[in-house]
């Protein structure tokens, strides 16, 4: 499910719709409190002051402060000239972020300049390329058999529109270049999601053009020094992880971009991360009916997983600089990325290094499911994951049974007719913990099952029911079973009863290991 993977075009969709979400949110709650005052933000001095209107611009020396380079890019703005506006605005922040992160850019960021239609395009491109019919086939049956989707759902045809319905621009880490648009509108056609209406996201926007630049000049700051590529590859077969890399990522970015927004600069940097969730959980329960027609139909887990790159990521920064308003345990993190959502979610265990996550192989269970089975995909749930598919049956009680989470392996197979099932080996901190989610599952059984209220519990292993096996790309009369041993939790869906055993019993034979990856060292200094 690489929904969440760092992709340029995918990240760079989401940006803007994510940029109006916050906008909202603080038309409704008001701005941040006053900001200090600070050399950087106080207005270009007498001798720096932009060349008086008559003057050509290529007549006019490059800008020599932050204050003078935004100055002449509202100016430009203010002349409908938005191409002049976004280098003059792009050379700004260079002043900006080298003060703010205390690193210098290596070299010039290019620009390449393109219409909304264009750009979109260019996008759609790009997804092609990140992500590949066979990526997206194994995306399919990984949502569908896990119960995140049913069959209906087909991401080659909906992940498109979902990810490029609002353009802003983005950083493009394999060309090391901006891609920006240059116009006011795309022909007069409004966007298609909610807020996009309300916000006139047609049209060109300098405030949301700032925020989506300081964003994106801050991946590229951090690709220069980093490797944002490079880290991402490493991780690149691993969901959870990938998300927690992209959290880190996108986190970083996010509390730059809240900084440069709300006037508070440095400051930023020792607000609550509670507040930040907070605003992250507001906004994904937005995203259903705010976030436009194909993200309306799609499953919940898709907007889930879209946003908590930005906000539970940028929560995850403010935990680790808000003790000292510095951006040292950042440049730290990059260097040894978090590997799990479990140390997004609880900074705290990142930082103490002693809690990384588990991983099991679950061996051939394909053959001992026997010869018309083969493997069709293989990866890792994690906390998020498993929070997310709880919190649709059960509600409330999902994140602290998720919270539990010590690691886990999954394999999709698929039968030769095409139905799916699924072998789930998963790992917990505590045997309270293990009980905890498998008193859940089997409550999702019951409600799989449509089991009478006050039924006793399933047996280790029932018939799966007839119409969650149809939603969900699953045999008919196969079986459900679940084995909770101390710790550890295995379950199986969509295979037939007699089989179940055997396919336990090679499933449970790998011992768990630590997750290991392999990150490329920072760029040297």
């Amino acid at each position: 499910m690489k929904i969440g993977a760092r992709g340029a075009a995918a990240a760079a969709g989401m940006l803007a719709l994510l940029f109006l979400l916050a906008s909202w949110l603080e038309s409704i709650h008001g701005a941040p409190a006053a900001p200090r005052p600070r050399a950087l933000r106080q207005a270009p001095a007498a001798a720096e002051a932009p060349a008086p209107a008559a003057a050509k611009r290529s007549e006019l020396p490059p800008a020599r402060s932050f204050g003078e380079a935004m100055g002449r890019g509202d100016a430009a703005a203010a002349s409908a000239d938005y191409r002049q506006a976004l280098l003059d605005w792009r050379r700004g922040f260079e002043f900006y972020l080298a003060e703010q992160r205390g690193l210098a850019f290596r070299y010039d960021v290019g620009c390449a300049f393109m219409g909304r239609a264009e750009l979109r395009k260019f996008m759609r491109e790009m997804l092609d390329r990140e992500l590949p019919p066979e990526m997206l086939s194994a995306m399919r049956k990984q949502l569908c058999v896990l119960g995140f989707s049913t069959v209906d759902f087909d991401p080659a045809r909906e992940l498109p529109e979902i990810l490029t319905q609002e353009v802003g621009g983005f950083y493009d880490p394999s060309t090391r270049a901006m891609r920006l648009i240059s116009e006011v509108k795309e022909g007069g056609a409004a966007p298609k999601s909610s807020l996009g209406k309300l916000f006139r996201a047609f049209e060109f926007s300098p405030e949301e053009q700032k925020a989506i630049l300081v964003h994106e000049m801050d991946h590229a700051l951090a690709d220069q020094w980093w490797d944002l590529e490079g880290i991402q590859h490493a991780v690149l077969h691993d969901d959870d992880a990938s998300l927690a890399v992209t959290s880190l990522v996108e986190g970083e970015a996010t509390v730059v971009m809240f900084a440069q927004m709300s006037g508070l600069d440095g400051d930023f940097l020792q607000s609550s991360p509670d507040a930040m969730r907070s605003h992250g959980n507001v906004l994904g329960a937005l995203m259903a009916t705010a976030g436009g027609p194909a993200l309306q139909k799609a499953p919940k887990i898709i907007g889930a997983m879209l946003v908590f790159p930005y906000f539970q990521g940028g929560a995850f920064v403010l935990s680790l600089t808000n003790r000292d308003g510095t951006w040292a345990p950042i440049d730290k993190a990059f260097a040894a990325p978090p590997t799990s959502t479990e140390q997004i979610l609880h900074p705290e265990k990142y930082a103490a290094g002693n809690d990384p996550p588990l991983a099991a192989d679950l061996g051939a269970v394909a053959a001992r499911a026997g010869p018309a089975w083969k493997v069709a995909a293989a990866n890792t749930v994690g906390e998020m994951g498993f929070e997310a598919l709880l919190r649709e049956r059960l509600g409330e009680p999902a994140a602290e049974i998720a919270a539990g989470w010590g690691g886990d392996s999954y394999v999709v197979l698929e039968h030769e007719d095409g139905t799916l099932a699924l072998v789930l080996r998963t790992t917990w901190d505590s045997e309270p913990d293990a009980a905890s989610f498998a008193d859940a599952w089997r409550k999702t059984q019951r409600i799989r099952s449509a089991a009478a209220a006050g039924a006793e519990p399933p047996a280790a292993v029932e018939p799966l029911a007839a119409e969650h096996a149809a939603r969900h790309g699953m045999r008919a009369g196969s079986a459900l079973y679940l084995d909770h041993s101390g710790r550890d939790v295995l379950v199986i869906e969509g295979i037939d009863a007699a089989t179940c055993a055997a396919v336990a019993k090679e499933a449970l034979i790998g011992e768990w290991r630590v997750k290991k990856f392999e990150f490329p060292a920072p760029r040297p200094r």
